[in-house]
């Protein structure tokens, strides 16, 4: 017993000597992932193929998007099998009851298709930020010296001078000042008449730079004025020195171009050829109810939807008036027009 005890003492001592280290250590968890892309062919069947189903109660409990995927892949199934419906097509018929409906058969038409071809895409199409979506940044470095990163915008033209592929409807209302260029004894008498003008006109454009052609309807008045201080002229003739008629003028052709000048503001030169008559008689108007001439205007356009317009015209046509037993010459007509247009 005692030599026992002897033998215990040293391997006491030994276990109650031994040491144990732990270490810790700081850890960071790095966000790492493996990403794949395939592409594939997809080989359409050329024929639509129908199929109808009367879903179960199970098929029933998923909704009707689950009615719907479940008649997709029972279509595909009886049809020979495929990958997926292209452009499926549903009619659904429903069974109403008092507090609820029941969905009591689906059709569903489309054609099968099958991915062909699969592969995956090279390393250099794959890892092109763009064609991943990832968000593109322009660096730009300040006075300072420190280069700062900010999100690339694409620049869009200036709105008020985007060329319209449809056609663009206006509407212009204003008033013109009417008079002729007298070729007579009257001319240091001739003077203008104020008169009203409402316009509708349509323009459509031509390519991309801004320019474009369209047409227009005016209705309007015009005339002229005589001073008769000093001079013995009859009633008659007092009303023929002193004419505002209204009339209608169509311009088959208008050829235009805007162009921006600052944001959301664009100049809009345009060029037209007219053909009109007044609504005149001959106690009022006599030989000039038909005219032709030119017409030259700009606008200044605002956010595409109003513009402020000034158009001269000038006539074709030589026109004569009758005052006693006397013809006088009356000449060509104008007409300067300031009108608001609104675009719609």
């Amino acid at each position: 017993m005692k030599k026992l005890f002897v033998l215990l003492v040293p391997v006491l001592v030994a276990l109650s000597s031994c040491t144990t280290v732990n270490k810790t250590a700081k850890t960071a968890d790095i966000s790492a992932s493996i990403r794949n892309a395939s592409v594939a062919d997809l080989d359409v069947a050329p024929r639509r193929v129908t199929y109808t189903m009367t879903p179960s109660k199970a098929v029933r409990r998923g909704g009707l998007a689950n009615i719907k995927r479940v008649a997709e892949s029972e279509a595909l199934e009886k049809n020979g099998g495929g990958d997926v419906l292209v452009n499926p097509e549903f009619t659904v018929t429903k069974r109403r009851g008092l507090f609820s409906s029941k969905v009591t058969s689906v059709t569903v038409t489309g054609r099968p298709a099958n991915y062909t071809h699969v592969r995956s895409l090279p390393d250099s199409v794959w890892c092109n930020p763009v064609f991943r979506g990832v968000p593109q940044y322009s660096h730009s470095t300040h006075t300072d010296g420190v280069s700062s990163r900010s999100k690339t915008v694409k620049k869009e033209p200036l709105s008020a001078a985007v060329p319209q592929k449809k056609w663009t409807h206006m509407l212009r209302v204003g008033f013109g000042a009417n008079t002729f260029s007298i070729n007579s004894d009257f001319e240091d008498r001739m003077e203008a008449r104020v008169g009203f003008t409402a316009s509708y006109e349509a323009n459509r454009a031509i390519g991309r730079k801004g320019a474009y052609y369209g047409f227009d309807v005016t209705i309007g008045s015009r005339g002229y004025s005589i001073d008769t201080d000093g001079m013995y002229v009859s009633y008659e003739d007092e009303k023929k020195f002193d004419q505002l008629v209204p009339g209608i003028h169509v311009t088959p052709l208008i050829l235009g171009w805007k162009f921006n000048v600052a944001k959301n503001v664009a100049l809009d030169p345009h060029f037209g050829v007219y053909l009109g008559g007044d609504f005149s008689t001959d106690d009022t108007l006599l030989d000039w109810a038909f005219d032709s001439g030119w017409k030259l205007g700009i606008g200044v356009w605002f956010k595409r939807k109003f513009a402020l317009d000034f158009t001269y015209q000038g006539g074709f046509v030589d026109h004569e008036a009758e005052w006693g037993y006397d013809y006088a010459n009356l000449g060509h007509t104008s007409n300067s027009m300031v009108r608001l247009t609104y675009a719609f």
